[in-house]
């Protein structure tokens, strides 16, 4: 892990989020839905020992991508917005790789149908492709 590779990963998956909400939260109305891409990797109540260097900086960025998605969810409560969280899974994907398990349409399918589903109570959670809730 390098302060670089920290720096990068936090440009993108932190300060790019922030950028995004930031610019479309004046068009969000009652009952839109703000889903942050994010990864088991990020969930601290999943953590696993030892999740390998290379990925350090990745699970970082998500984690504070996920304190930042909650803040955001208090941000936007007034405006009737909920604000999720979602790892997709391992899907097969250039940036899955090789072993990747899932497919992109069962991951994206199912990511839609949770979003769908989601109630106003729902706001400031961790979810799963699957619908699946995660310990953050």
């Amino acid at each position: 892990m390098t302060s670089e590779a920290l720096m990068n990963n936090f440009s993108i998956n932190v300060i790019g989020t922030a950028k995004v909400v930031e610019t479309l939260a004046p068009l969000l109305k009652k009952g839109s839905v703000v889903m942050n891409m994010t990864s088991g990797l990020g969930s601290v109540g999943k953590t696993i020992d030892p999740i390998g260097s290379k990925c350090t900086p990745y699970a970082v960025s998500k984690g504070a991508l996920n304190l930042l998605s909650v803040h955001q969810s208090f941000a936007l409560k007034e405006q009737g917005v909920r604000v999720v969280v979602m790892d997709p899974g391992w899907v097969k994907t250039r940036m899955g790789g090789e072993g990747a398990i899932i497919e992109p349409e069962e991951s994206i399918g199912g990511m839609l149908k949770t979003i769908h589903g989601l109630k106003e109570s729902d706001t400031a959670k961790f979810y799963t492709y699957d619908g699946s809730e995660v310990p953050w």
